[in-house]
């Protein structure tokens, strides 16, 4: 049995959000026992408002690594490289290719981080580089153990006219890995500010809750001033129970 901590969106900006991802790792770190890894999916860092990012990816990645093991991929603020530089996963037979990498657990668990950003756009896609790396991956692992996919761009559509229009692009060149590969129990992902639950080719797709913020639905009652973005919400994460091939997720959000 193993349990993940999702952190996603938490656009690092020297600002606020930085407070408020050191509320996450402070409760993550009195966990007893601690959680077995830590995942975070995306817009980590607004990258331009702080250069490249680089000085603050290692500052978190060293935070984090005080409490699990980590593995990040990046989103749409995010630098890709600078990313990959500060969460360099050692260890694997398979090198990472860019910021796609694979974290493995013990020996029952993979957490496979790929890279769905695109330079300069909001919505996301997966090369086919990133593709056929995926499958090399997967062909690498053991037969018996479970697999967990980590990106930051949704592939479906989560009934959010805001950010639909932005999520991943290509979804049948993954579902067609996705579906003839059972060892994978589910795909991690951020992006919409909100913790949510949906299906893709037959797997659970959850959503992380934000870090930085929460983005409602446009039927909810508006905030004040009116806006999609509620920077009121606390923070939150999700907790991820892998026991074989079944994934179980308990959401949190943290209190100041």
């Amino acid at each position: 049995m193993i349990w993940i901590a999702q952190l996603t969106d938490t656009h690092l900006n020297g600002g606020e959000s930085g407070a408020r991802f050191e509320r996450i790792a402070a409760w993550l770190e009195r966990f007893t026992p601690p959680v077995d890894t830590i995942v975070l999916t995306g817009d980590l860092v607004e990258v331009g408002e702080l250069g490249d990012g680089a000085e603050v990816y290692t500052a978190m990645a060293e935070r984090l690594a005080s409490i699990a093991p980590a593995i990040a991929v990046p989103g749409n603020c995010d630098d890709p490289e600078a990313l990959a530089a500060a969460f360099l996963v050692p260890g694997f037979g398979v090198a990472p290719l860019g910021a796609n990498t694979v974290l493995v657990v013990g020996d029952a668990v993979a957490v496979i981080g790929l890279d769905s950003s695109i330079p300069g756009q909001f919505e996301g896609r997966l090369s086919a580089e990133t593709l056929g790396w995926l499958e090399t991956a997967l062909a690498a692992l053991p037969a018996g153990m479970s697999v967990i996919l980590a990106m930051h761009h949704p592939p479906v559509a989560l009934g959010h006219p805001a950010v639909d229009g932005f999520r991943l692009e290509n979804p049948d060149s993954l579902a067609a890995v996705v579906r003839k590969e059972p060892r994978i129990v589910g795909i991690l992902v951020g992006h919409t500010h909100g913790a949510t639950v949906a299906a893709f080719a037959g797997k659970p797709v959850i959503v992380g809750p934000g870090i930085h913020s929460a983005m409602t639905l446009p039927q909810e009652p508006p905030t004040t001033p009116p806006s999609l973005i509620d920077f009121a919400v606390q923070p939150g994460v999700a907790l991820h129970r892998i026991d074989g091939d079944t994934i179980t997720t308990h959401f949190r959000s943290v209190a100041g």
